[in-house]
């Protein structure tokens, strides 16, 4: 039941976002947030190594050393994160064009080198707290990123000195360290 709750509020959620979004970022802007945010999904599936699907066998296999499983499987997708999360944020710019505009961003690659391990651990942690009992935080730890996302889309969006496709990435990565610390 936890987990068809959640799929309903992040659905909604979603849904409140990027009509915010369409309604505080003009269209040329949101594409762009928008494919940043597509890259950073697909850069973090990449750094996550399908440990998703993994992790719900090899924990309850590991027994007394499911924490030390967890551990090494969270840092190796964490350098696997920021390494592949650097490379995007630097070749990017050089293979296509659309993305050129991230040169003059000078914390751009930072921001994007930290914006996907933290996207990574929040992905994984579902199927951790699924696979230990805990689906119930499930949607509250999913709703409230989703509350957290759209209060700060507002908040960034009021900072025109803010590109704008940088803060649907902001929106996005800003949330989840408050997210995934006390979770984790």
């Amino acid at each position: 039941i936890a987990l068809m709750i959640n799929s309903a509020l992040t659905s909604i959620l979603g849904v409140v976002y990027w009509l915010a979004a369409a309604h505080l970022i003009g269209r040329a802007d949101l594409g762009a947030g928008s494919s940043l945010l597509s890259a950073l999904w697909a850069v973090s599936a990449l750094a996550q190594l399908n440990y998703a699907r993994a992790l719900p066998g090899l924990l309850p296999k590991a027994r007394n050393r499911a924490r030390r499983v967890l551990a090494r499987a969270y840092a190796l997708v964490v350098a696997l994160s920021i390494i592949f999360g650097l490379a995007f944020a630097i070749t990017a710019p050089l293979i296509s064009s659309k993305f050129g505009y991230m040169t003059g961003i000078p914390v751009f690659a930072l921001l994007f080198a930290v914006s996907v391990p933290l996207y990574s651990i929040f992905c994984l942690e579902d199927s951790v707290l699924a696979t230990v009992r805990r689906a119930v935080i499930i949607p509250f730890e999913n709703a409230t990123f989703g509350v957290l996302k759209v209060g700060l889309l507002f908040v960034l969006a009021l900072f025109r000195g803010i590109q704008a496709s940088l803060v649907i990435v902001a929106s996005w990565a800003l949330p989840l360290i408050f997210i995934i610390v006390p979770i984790n």
